[in-house]
Parts: structure tokens; sequence; C-alpha cells
């Protein structure tokens, strides 16, 4: 593994309620264009990063059908190397199966006179889609950069929210 991924740990918690408190953390210490935080949970960390690593080594590495997309042998994972003018290349990964929390802030009142009151929306989702891009490293086929962002897809609700 070529490196902590920091990004990714911002968005895994081992559990519900820690996912939604994380999330609550990160949009309360966000700059007020930032609205929604999403954290994975009830995955192993280990599980999920080798989710991403075997669906790239695939990819990169040629067994595939097609050798610039794979997926992990359990097909809970499929990545894309794409070219990008302004981030060069990079991994598109798509991750299957997993339980996440979206936590969205609203902002109730005044917003231009700074007269408002910041309102919290916590949802709550299973067997979900979550869509990561990550760095490709350089001259190593096959190997995951940092995770650089994420963004979730859809999965199933899995309790009403307040």
């Amino acid at each position: 593994m070529p490196n902590e991924q920091d990004f990714l740990r911002k968005h895994y918690a081992d559990s519900v309620d820690n996912a939604i408190k994380a999330a609550q953390m990160r949009l309360v210490n966000s700059p007020p264009y930032i609205t929604t935080s999403t954290v994975i949970h009830g995955i192993a960390w280990t599980d999920l990063l080798n989710r991403m690593f075997i669906a790239v080594i695939n990819a990169g590495g040629g067994s595939a059908v097609r050798a610039d997309l794979a997926a992990d042998p359990d097909g809970m994972a499929y990545a894309v190397k794409v070219l990008s003018t302004q981030h060069g290349e990079q991994w598109s990964i798509v991750l299957t199966g997993l339980n996440y929390v979206d936590v969205t802030r609203h902002r109730n009142g005044d917003v231009s006179n700074e007269v408002y009151e910041e309102v919290y929306k916590i949802s709550k989702y299973r067997n979900g889609n979550v869509f990561i891009t990550a760095k490709a490293v350089k001259d190593e086929p096959g190997l995951l950069g940092e995770v650089v962002h994420l963004t979730t897809g859809f999965g199933s609700t899995s309790v009403p929210s307040p």
C-alpha cells in the first residue's frame, strides 16, 4: 500500500453511531459551501481497502477481459483507469454493497445576514454504491494512490431520518 489513505479514513467509521458523529464533525469544521458528508461503516478497514486494491490490480495487470476495466473476485468493486488533462491518470472505482450515512447541513433563516440555524439531516443507507476517485501511481500499473474524492450513488434507506 503506497500510503495510509488519509482522505478515505475521514470517510470511514467502525459503526453507524461513529459514522454519524464523524460526518457531523466534518460538516461542523467545513466551509459553508460543503453541505454533505458521507461516512462508510459496517465493513472492516482492511476489507474496504482490499476490495479497491484487487479491482485496481486486476485492471492494471490486464487479468480481466478488458485490461482497463476489472472487478474484484466477489464483484463488490470495479475499477477503470481514466486520463484527465487536469489531473493525469486516475482510478475511478465503484464499491458496491456498502453501508454508509449521509449527513446534510441545511441553514434555516437569513443566511445573508448570518442569522440562521444549522439543521442536520441524517440518512442511513445499506447495500449502497460509493464512487471513489484515486490517483494512479506513475510507472506502476495496477497500484492505487491516494483517494482524492468520494461520492455516493444510491442505496436502500435503512432507517427513516428524523
